[in-house]
């Protein structure tokens, strides 16, 4: 008879380990594992199988068994870019880096985008403005996803000098630009 209690959940990139995998034979034996220790499930339920094979074959005869496992999602952060803006000229594309991948997983993985916005426009005041950061139509199998929002920066225009030859000492001290 095999013994096999449910193991307890673990997060996409764990490898299955003697912790799951930790089915007991009531005679000797030796049992086989589908899949096997080392291997990295999806995110989701699965499903994981033993199959014991007696060392007396003569009395006893295989026997195979399955459990559940709960494989929870990793965490992904998604952090809008700060960025920088002249007063006056729109907002750009607001863009977001992504931190967390596991089991070597790339931006690859990842469909859609997240919704990064802020209430700033061409017209608003000079000073900092949030950009909000949420799920928009961002997705991934196997991760879940934490927002940081990032800031808009509006600053104002730095002046234009005038161009050479077009400054000049005036009496006092001064100086007076002339405009062509």
């Amino acid at each position: 008879m095999i013994t096999w209690a449910p193991p307890a959940e673990i997060t996409y990139g764990t490898s299955l380990s003697q912790t799951q995998l930790n089915a007991s034979l009531n005679v000797l034996g030796i049992c086989v594992y589908t899949p096997a220790v080392g291997t990295v499930l999806g995110a989701g339920a699965q499903t994981l199988s033993v199959t014991c094979t007696p060392t007396d074959t003569t009395t006893y005869s295989s026997m195979t068994s399955e459990i559940t496992l709960t494989v929870n999602p990793a965490l992904l952060t998604v952090t809008a870019n700060n960025t920088t803006r002249i007063y006056g000229v729109p907002n750009p594309a607001f863009t977001a880096i992504y931190s967390g991948f596991v089991n070597g997983d790339t931006a690859a993985v990842l469909s859609g985008a997240p919704s990064l916005i802020t209430t700033a426009t061409s017209s608003s005041p000079i000073g900092t403005y949030p950009i909000a950061a949420a799920a928009g139509t961002l997705s991934a199998a196997n991760y879940s996803f934490i927002y940081v929002d990032g800031i808009l920066s509006v600053v104002q225009n730095a002046l234009a000098l005038p161009a050479a030859g077009y400054i000049s000492t005036v009496a006092g001290g001064g100086t007076a630009c002339s405009g062509k």
